[in-house]
């Protein structure tokens, strides 16, 4: 029942909460895990004018045989990302949005649709990225395009379907009124006849018989997917922005995207 689901979220942020790596928490305080909150706000480089917020995209209450599976939000949580916003565009600070679906896959009973989802990300000029999954494919596209000010979305790969790869996202101020963000997809490296090596096969072999998570024709999914693999992304910077990273100088000064991960 819906209390089973409350304790079982709330066992998931507490495993995430208690996990290691920076920032401390996973980005979640005590006090998160404790009200079953698992959207929040953090900056992944400390000191720095860089926002991560990451929302929650699931709803228990819409939690029924075709709808579950779909994105969502409450109202609650609309109000906390646009005073997050606020917050992030009165600091100078980029903000990179995360959340499981894209915004096409929010179900129509959402509280909150979509479209007014789309219309507060894109009325912040701050948001530069809105990184998703879900669909476990790569992809990327322009949203709440305004002349030249817009944001992309990028769908990273899924961990379990091939080519089971991640991503390095790089942020290069050019100096000259825009950002580039650079996109490099990498391959694990797996020891011959290990369970990633094996997984790996597994998830080819899906691919070859057309069971992908990703229901359609295979050939074509996969030439679209190689497309959209390693990316060069352009937006508008503030000039509040830019003023403020040019604050700092201890960035660092190679683009790993060009100089390192290029040559593998």
């Amino acid at each position: 029942g819906a209390k089973d689901k409350a304790e079982a979220a709330m066992q998931l942020l507490q495993t995430l909460h208690g996990a290691g790596g920076a920032p401390a928490g996973h980005g979640l305080t005590q006090t998160d895990v404790d009200t079953n909150k698992g959207y929040y706000s953090v900056c992944p480089i400390p000191g720095k004018p860089i926002r991560m917020i990451v929302l929650d995209s699931t709803d228990a209450a819409l939690a029924s045989p075709g709808i579950a599976q779909q994105g969502s939000m409450d109202q609650a949580q609309y109000d906390w990302l646009e005073e997050e916003l606020w917050s992030a565009s009165a600091a100078g600070e980029l903000v990179i949005v995360v959340t499981h679906h894209r915004l096409e896959e929010f179900h129509a009973q959402s509280e909150v649709p979509a479209e007014a989802l789309e219309a507060l990300l894109g009325s912040s000029e701050n948001v530069i990225l809105h990184l998703t999954g879900h669909g476990h494919n790569n992809t990327a596209s322009v949203k709440s395009l305004n002349g030249d000010r817009g944001y992309w979305e990028l769908m990273g790969p899924s961990t379990i379907d091939f080519p089971l790869q991640s991503r390095v996202v790089e942020l290069v101020d050019e100096k000259n009124g825009y950002l580039s963000i650079y996109v490099t997809n990498f391959d694990h490296n797996s020891a011959a006849g290990t369970l990633a090596d094996k997984a790996r096969q597994i998830a080819a072999g899906r691919l070859a018989f057309g069971t992908t998570f990703f229901a359609g024709d295979t050939v074509a999914f996969w030439a679209e997917d190689v497309q959209a693999q390693n990316l060069l992304l352009r937006v508008v910077l503030p000039a509040s922005v830019s003023s403020k990273l040019a604050t700092y100088d201890d960035w660092p000064t190679t683009v790993e995207s060009v100089s390192t991960l290029a040559n593998f």
